[in-house]
């Protein structure tokens, strides 16, 4: 169980959801899953999966989308708990869709 501090970025950063700075993590490679969640927090965990691309610039150890931040209630420069996670123990409990300015007829739901 690993500590690091938390960059946010938007998607003129990156349209990935997670950056990762390699070095910070040498033995996480591209597909692997990444929990994240705050020290002593038993609530609000977050998995994601590691990107394929190489959008890592700068000097930040990890950081998150912005949007994704908030629903989490993650901020800048927050010490996060970051723990790669065996993919056969983590599951969906629900998805919510979202679609804007969008028609959709109750016959193509």
């Amino acid at each position: 169980m690993s500590r690091y501090f938390l960059g946010l970025h938007g998607t003129d950063f990156s349209a990935d959801e997670l950056v990762i700075n390699p070095e910070a993590f040498p033995d996480v490679r591209p597909g692997d899953l990444l929990e994240l969640y705050h020290p002593g927090s038993t609530t609000n965990h977050l998995v994601l999966q590691v990107p394929r691309g190489d959008d890592f610039k700068g000097n930040l150890q990890l950081s998150i989308q912005r949007s994704v931040a908030q629903l989490f209630n993650f901020h800048l420069r927050q010490e996060v708990v970051a723990v790669k996670v065996d993919p056969d123990q983590v599951g969906v409990d629900h998805v919510e869709l979202s679609f804007k300015d969008q028609y959709h007829s109750r016959s193509v739901m």
